[in-house]
C-alpha cells in the first residue's frame, strides 16, 4: 500500500521532471523549419563529422534525403533529414542495408 507521504513524494518528482522537460523544449530547434532548405554533402559531412565520401554514401543508399534541386553531379540534401540523422545511426542503417537485416 502506498502512503500518502509516498504518493506526495512521486508526484513532486513527476512536476520537477516536467518543468525540467519544458526548460529544455524551449532551447529545442523545430527542425521541420528546413524541410525545404538544401545543404551540399560537404555542409552535411561538417555537421555530422564524417567524411564527404561516406555523405554521398548514404545519399545514394538512400539514407539521407536527396532535395529536389539536386542532380547527379551536384547532390544536394534536405537540412531537415541530415540535422535529425546521428553519424551512428547512419553507420547502422547502412550496416542494416547491407546485412539486409529488419529495421529494429
Amino acid at each position: 500500500m502506498v502512503t500518502a507521504y509516498e504518493a506526495f513524494e512521486y508526484y513532486s518528482q513527476l512536476e520537477e521532471r516536467c518543468a525540467e522537460l519544458e526548460k529544455k523544449a524551449l532551447t529545442l530547434t523545430d527542425v521541420s523549419r528546413f524541410s525545404d532548405v538544401a545543404i551540399s554533402t560537404s555542409e552535411a559531412a561538417r555537421f555530422l563529422g564524417i567524411d564527404r565520401q561516406t555523405v554521398l554514401d548514404y545519399a545514394k543508399r538512400g539514407l539521407l534525403k536527396r532535395h529536389p534541386i539536386s542532380r547527379d553531379e551536384k547532390i544536394m540534401l534536405v537540412a531537415s533529414d541530415v540535422l535529425t540523422k546521428t553519424a551512428e545511426e547512419l553507420r547502422r542503417a547502412k550496416r542494416r542495408i547491407k546485412w539486409n537485416l529488419k529495421d529494429e
